[in-house]
């Protein structure tokens, strides 16, 4: 039995144990292509998940926004609104008083109760919808 003893390259030892030519793909490199295939596959569809969370989180902070903007117009508007109600009622009852405008009890007592009623109600319902604790915003 003699021994080949001539000197083998790094090359032949893989050729030899894969089975392939020279210059031949090896299968492990086509492995390799498919597992980048896929983790860029899998980064694609995870940047386009972020992409729509990032898309809701905005939607959601412009809505936000836009609330507390409203809130604010609106709180003023009534308040205004209240304060003017409220300044007119008063000059009702004045000018009534002085004997300028001549109303009886029953329109007198019919105006400050309903007048209290419209302005309490109307205040706890917009603060209530404007303020409400259940909210997420």
């Amino acid at each position: 039995m003699a021994r080949d003893l001539s000197v083998r390259t790094p090359e032949s030892i893989n050729q030899e144990m894969t089975g392939t030519q020279a210059g031949a793909a090896l299968p492990a490199d086509s492995a390799f292509v498919e597992e980048e295939q896929t983790l860029n596959v899998k980064r694609e569809e995870e940047v386009r998940k972020l992409k729509i969370q990032n898309d809701l989180l905005q939607a959601k902070f412009e809505k936000i926004t836009g609330d507390n903007k409203a809130r604010k117009t609106h709180s003023l508007l009534i308040f205004v609104m209240v304060f003017f109600w409220l300044v007119s009622v008063v000059a009702l009852l004045a000018l009534s008083g002085l004997g300028i405008l001549c109303l009886s009890d029953k329109v007198l007592i019919t105006l400050l109760t309903t007048t209290t009623i419209n302005v309490i109600g109307l205040l706890v319902i917009v603060a209530n919808y404007l303020f409400n604790k259940n909210k997420s915003t």
